[in-house]
């Protein structure tokens, strides 16, 4: 059920296409390919969740990566070079992923969320143009009392606009 939300509700099914399973403690999978096909067909065939699964891969062989993962203080041996090749092997995948073919996934809260975030970083920025200008001014100006009232005042704007922006993300985390 936490799957399906993921993919239907949460993420959409555009993420699909960098969608990957990853099987762990799968020690005699890595090395032997022939094997591993044959235990995924066999959980095809037995198990309906696993059938789920490999449908939302597109079926693709490909898309499953073992790990062989002993934890290491189980003293088994050669467990930092077993760890080490299974981390290569999904680094291997994922850098061999099609991406000139399948475009990153972004989903539509995420740009909502960089838009939200551009309009507040335009504020910030917009307070700190203001706060250098006056400045200037400053160093120009014979009232150096309202031109520090004007910078006084643009520092609180920017102090309010960098709040804004924390805020933001702060919801936008939430």
């Amino acid at each position: 059920a936490r799957l399906i939300y993921a993919t239907e509700y949460l993420w959409g099914t555009e993420c699909l296409l960098n969608l990957y399973i990853v099987v762990t403690y799968a020690s005699r999978y890595v090395t032997q390919k022939e094997e591993a096909l044959a235990w995924i067909e066999r959980q095809t065939e037995i198990n309906w969740r696993f059938q789920h699964i490999y449908s939302l891969v597109g079926k693709n062989v490909n898309r499953i990566l073992f790990v062989d993962n002993p934890d290491p203080a189980d003293g088994e041996p050669l467990t930092r070079l077993r760890r080490y090749n299974s981390r290569q092997n999904i680094i291997k995948a994922l850098v061999s992923h099609p991406r000139d073919v399948i475009p990153p996934f972004t989903h539509a809260m995420m740009k909502k969320a960089q838009e939200r975030m551009e309009a507040t970083l335009a504020e910030v920025k917009n307070a700190e143009d203001a706060i250098t200008q006056l400045e200037a001014k400053a160093a120009e100006a014979t009232n150096k009392e309202a031109m520090e009232r004007e910078m006084k005042e643009a520092k609180e704007r920017k102090k309010k606009a960098e709040e804004a922006y924390k805020q933001e993300m702060k919801n936008i985390q939430e």
